[in-house]
C-alpha cells in the first residue's frame, strides 16, 4: 500500500508535469465504478495537495479530483497510446501526455468533491510537528506505539513499513504502551521518523511488489530496510535474529536486543 513517501513523491511529480495546469482533451474510464468522471473531458487539472496518503486535484469549476490509492494503485504519466494498459481503471488525455490510473486490485478511489477535508491529524513531512505535542497525544491513549502511528486519526500517512523502521531507528520496542514512553523517547521516535521519511521520498518510496513512480520506475529505499520483511534474518545495528508478530493484526517486525 502506498504510504506518505510514496504518495508525497508521486504529488511533488506531479506538480512538475502538470505545471501551471493541463486541459484534459478526453477521459477513458475501463472500470464502471469510476463511470461519473466522464464528464471530467473538458475540465482543466491543476497541481495536486497531499492530504495524507491522499491526493487532491483542483479543477478549474472549483471542485477537486480526490485520489486515494488505497493497496495497489498508481498514477502513471505516459506518452499517447491508444493501446490498453494492464490494470489500467481511467485515462486522462491532455494534449501533451496521458495520466492513467493502475489498479490490479480496483480498491482505489477517484470522485469529484467540491471541498478539500480539513486536516486533524500531525503530518510530520508538512507540519512543525514536536515531541510535546506527540507526548501528551500519547499520554491519552490506551493502545501500543505501533498502533498509535498507524493511527490516521492522529499522524497523517504513516503505515506499516515506516512503523517498523522508524521504530526499530528510535530503539522502541513496537509493544510498548505508547503512554509508557518518554519525552525523550518521543524526542527519538520523531527524530526517526523525520529522517526516514525524508530518504524514502527522496528516493520515491519504497517497492516490493506493486509499487511505481509516476513514469514506471521502482521506488529505492527497499535497499535501506533495516527491519521490516526480514525476520529471522540478523540485525544490522546487533546481530540478533529479528523476530515478527502481530500488533492489531498488522505483521510488525523488530529487534528484541535493540529496541526496549
Amino acid at each position: 500500500m502506498p504510504e506518505l513517501p510514496e504518495v508525497e513523491s508521486l504529488s511533488l511529480a506531479l506538480k512538475e508535469v502538470l505545471g501551471s495546469g493541463r486541459k484534459i482533451l478526453r477521459t477513458l474510464v475501463f472500470d464502471s465504478k469510476l463511470r461519473s468522471l466522464d464528464r471530467l473531458a473538458g475540465d482543466t487539472l491543476y497541481r495536486p495537495e497531499r492530504i495524507g496518503k491522499g491526493l487532491y486535484f483542483p479543477l478549474a469549476g472549483g471542485d477537486f479530483l480526490q485520489v486515494h490509492l488505497r493497496m495497489t494503485g498508481r498514477l502513471l504519466h505516459h506518452s499517447l497510446s491508444r493501446e490498453f494498459l494492464r490494470y489500467e481503471r481511467l485515462r486522462l488525455e491532455f494534449e501533451e501526455g496521458v495520466l492513467s490510473l493502475l489498479d490490479p486490485r480496483r480498491f482505489a478511489t477517484v470522485m469529484v468533491v467540491e471541498t478539500i477535508p480539513q486536516r486533524r491529524a500531525l503530518d510530520i513531512v508538512k507540519d512543525q510537528v514536536t515531541a510535546e505535542e506527540l507526548w501528551e497525544r500519547g499520554l491519552r491513549k490506551g493502545t501500543t506505539i505501533k498502533s498509535f502511528l498507524l493511527d490516521q486519526s492522529i499522524l497523517a500517512g504513516i503505515g506499516n513499513i515506516y512503523a517498523s523502521e522508524i521504530l526499530h531507528r528510535a530503539g522502541i520496542d513496537p509493544r510498548r504502551a505508547v503512554s509508557s514512553l518518554s519525552l525523550t523517547e518521543w524526542k527519538a521516535i520523531l527524530n526517526s521518523a523525520s529522517a526516514i521519511l525524508g530518504l524514502a521520498i527522496s528516493c520515491r518510496g519504497t517497492t516490493i511488489s506493486d509499487w511505481r513512480d509516476l513514469f514506471g520506475r521502482p521506488g529505492g529505499y527497499q535497499r535501506y530496510l533495516k527491519v521490516y520483511g526480514r525476520e529471522g534474518k540478523p540485525c544490522f545495528r546487533c546481530g540478533q535474529l529479528l523476530k515478527r508478530l502481530k500488533i492489531g493484526g498488522r505483521s510488525t517486525y523488530f529487534c528484541q536486543v535493540c529496541q526496549k
